[in-house]
């Protein structure tokens, strides 16, 4: 686990645990995509900067909406989509342990979640643990007023921890993505 080993093509995510943060973080994702647990994993890619032909691996979450049946087929929805672009970060330091992680950075991409961070160590071959964080900054439900709410992060404050997530590798084969009992795996 050094934080070393970047993931390359998709992975199905799955939010770990159950405590009040985690609670917030899947309440969060429901407001926006009206379905629970919409978030199903990454997709990591390299990609070559156009201008100084530098290589750079970029990720996207794919999360899943659910407006319906009907609705969901007629815009071609019945399959995660990926949004939320970052910046992947090789030996990385940590913000839990101080030690090195693979981390993920959205701030550059001034979408929704760009004041959140993710670091990822592989602990088995195509498998990752992570954990986000909210930065400071964030504040998860404003208010109309304006005024902060109580799930503010302070512009000075530090980092705060948000939930565990894990990644598992898919098979780039479709034929053989099947559990052991002959079913396919379920996004």
């Amino acid at each position: 686990m050094d934080g070393k080993t970047v993931p390359e093509g998709c992975y199905r995510g799955c939010i770990l645990g159950n405590d009040w943060k985690t609670t917030i973080a899947k309440f969060y994702g429901i407001r926006r995509t009206l379905t629970f647990n919409s978030w199903r994993g990454k997709c990591f890619r390299e990609e070559i900067d156009v201008i100084d032909g530098s290589e750079t691996t970029t990720v996207t979450n794919r999360i899943k909406l659910s407006y319906g049946p009907i609705v969901n087929a007629l815009l071609g929805l019945n399959e995660p989509i990926e949004l939320y672009k970052g910046d992947v970060q090789y030996d990385s330091t940590s913000i839990y342990d101080g030690q090195k992680a693979v981390g993920i950075n959205y701030s550059k991409f001034g979408h929704e979640f760009s004041k959140f961070r993710d670091e990822i160590r592989e602990v088995y071959p195509g498998v990752y643990i992570g954990k986000m964080w909210m930065m400071p900054g964030l504040d998860l439900f404003p208010r109309e007023d304006g005024s902060d709410s109580i799930f503010k992060v302070p512009e000075n404050g530090t980092p705060q921890f948000a939930m565990n997530f894990i990644l598992m590798k898919e098979n780039d084969d479709e034929d053989t993505n099947t559990a052991g009992n002959g079913g396919s795996v379920p996004n």
